[in-house]
């Protein structure tokens, strides 16, 4: 099979770029995997394929190029074609490998002057590097609460009080991981104590590692800026301002229909409060206020009939759009 994929390519002059990756054997040496990568026609999607495993006696540049050099040469390539066909080299970060004086990419360059050099992807991820298992550990962390905040809130059944409630819950929730690591967190940390993350070995590295505390910081601000005002689209200073004045008002207000906030030395608590949301959810004053006053003085525990149209406008307002997009979303796959 490998034999004709080669054949062909050789016959096509198709383009081809090098990926190489070391490793260590069972038997503890060190190896080299080179990879090809064409299209074997000059038509046909390109497609990668293994071209060869070798055992490696030294870690030079110099003794790795010249492994490479042989495979392909073995394989059927000649120098003269690898000219006109050879595009790229691929592997990991490793100086010894794309070191830019004498790395393997380098001498390979010096031969092959056209040839693009490149740091593979996942290794540029340094997805086994301590610090950013521990970057990405925070971040899984607040996403997990971001997610269960966002279920919440998308429930028909949240009101916009409760929402209130909720959000500034997540937000302390969230500004906690200062004090105390969530469960991703803890896991990195104790993969680093072994230097082992699900059979994985870590490495230390010298990838970035987040902020923790500036990190928890933004998110809390961005979520405060963004959640506890009546539109969070940009706007002019004033404008935003002027839209948290109005979200922090109708929440005060909604706060005195609440038993548990009752200031029971005030007869006339809640008044003002109660004639406010009136005006803005257009529901009878005077109507409401008798009920309000009969509410307080059962404590809270008989609702009168004159206040159940207070609270049911309260209720009415939804802090989310969730069931019309689930229509649109349902709506969409049937068609």
């Amino acid at each position: 099979m490998k034999k004709e994929l080669l054949k062909k390519i050789i016959e096509n002059k198709s383009k081809i770029p090098v990926l190489a990756d070391e490793s260590t054997s069972v038997g503890h040496k060190s190896t080299l995997i080179v990879f090809l990568k064409a299209s074997v026609d000059g038509d046909m999607e390109p497609i990668a394929f293994p071209l060869d495993l070798v055992e490696l006696d030294s870690m030079s540049a110099a003794h790795i190029k010249e492994q490479i050099m042989g495979c392909l040469l073995k394989n059927g390539f000649t120098v003269e074609l690898l000219r006109e066909i050879l595009i790229g080299f691929c592997s990991d970060g490793a100086s010894v490998m794309l070191g830019v004086k004498s790395g393997v990419g380098k001498l390979l360059q010096d031969d092959f002057p056209g040839i693009i050099l490149w740091h593979c992807l996942n290794h540029r991820h340094c997805l086994n590097h301590i610090n950013f298992l521990k970057s990405l550990a925070l971040m899984a962390d607040v996403l997990t609460e971001l997610k269960n905040l966002s279920e919440i809130l998308q429930n028909r059944k949240t009101t916009l009080p409760k929402a209130h409630d909720i959000m500034t819950t997540y937000v302390k929730r969230i500004e906690s991981f200062n004090r105390y690591p969530g469960q991703h967190a803890v896991d990195a940390s104790q993969a680093e104590e072994v230097m082992e993350f699900k059979g994985e070995e870590l490495r230390v590295g010298r990838s970035p590692i987040i902020d923790s505390a500036q990190f928890i910081r933004a998110v809390a601000d961005n979520m405060k800026e963004r959640l506890f005002t009546t539109t969070a689209n940009r706007a002019q200073a004033s404008v935003a301002a002027n839209r948290k004045e109005a979200y922090n008002s109708l929440i005060n207000q909604m706060a005195v229909l609440n038993p548990d906030n009752w200031d029971h030395d005030n007869p006339r608590f809640g008044d003002n409060e109660v004639r406010a949301l009136c005006d803005v959810l257009h529901v009878n004053q005077q109507e409401a206020h008798l009920g309000f006053t009969e509410y307080k003085a059962s404590g809270g525990r008989n609702i009168p009939n004159q206040m159940k149209k207070l609270l049911m406008a309260v209720d009415t307002l939804s802090p989310s759009n969730a069931d019309c997009e689930g229509v649109q979303h349902n709506e969409q796959h049937q068609n």
